[in-house]
Parts: structure tokens; C-alpha cells; sequence
């Protein structure tokens, strides 16, 4: 069973090594440019985001959070974004929406490394 599960997997990845290379290469130039704007950043800039970022860690500390809350919210909003991503990689001219939205992830990554 598990042989059979294995060869399948390895099977559409063999088929499909394109769409996976193009969304590889989109999320490795999104940290890619991340890692740039982030290194870019004058320190007076750098210290303005770190004062913001100070802020918003210092209002959240001031609350009780549930973390179970927040498990189940973030899965929630990470499943209902996958279905979104699913619906618009079936049309093939939302692919590189599909493209720009990994990009914008690692983007997101690599700025906050």
C-alpha cells in the first residue's frame, strides 16, 4: 500500500515538474527580493519598523490569548485560502495570480528573516 502511495506521488510529481519548478522558482524569488528590501531598508527606516513592531508585540502581550483559539483560526484561514488557491489554479489563466500570490508569500518570508 504504502509502495503504491509512493509510486503514485512520485508519478505526478514527474508529470507535473514544471508547474512545480515555476512555483519554486516564484517562492524562491519572493524571498529572494524579501531578503533585499529587508537588507535595502536606511536605519532610520529599520528603527521606525522595529518601533511598530515593539508596539504591536507590546498590545498583544497585554491581552490573554487562547492559543487553541488561534490554532483553530489560523487553520481555518490557511484551509479556506488553499480551496481559494485550488479554485484559481484550475482556470489556466489565473496561473500567474497563482504565481504572484507565492511570490508575495516568500516576499513576506524572506523580508521578515
Amino acid at each position: 500500500m504504502l509502495k503504491k502511495l509512493t509510486s503514485a506521488i512520485l508519478k505526478h510529481i514527474e508529470e507535473n515538474i514544471i508547474i512545480y519548478f515555476l512555483i519554486l522558482l516564484s517562492f524562491v524569488v519572493g524571498i529572494s527580493s524579501g531578503a533585499f528590501t529587508s537588507s535595502a531598508l536606511s536605519g532610520q527606516e529599520n528603527n521606525q519598523l522595529l518601533s511598530h513592531i515593539e508596539k504591536l508585540f507590546s498590545v498583544v502581550n497585554s491581552y490573554e490569548i487562547d492559543s487553541l483559539s488561534v490554532l483553530k483560526q489560523s487553520l481555518q484561514s490557511n484551509f479556506i485560502f488553499g480551496i481559494f488557491m485550488w479554485i484559481l489554479g484550475i482556470g489556466i489563466l489565473w496561473i500567474p495570480v497563482v504565481l504572484g500570490i507565492v511570490a508575495l508569500r516568500g516576499f513576506i518570508i524572506g523580508f521578515s528573516a
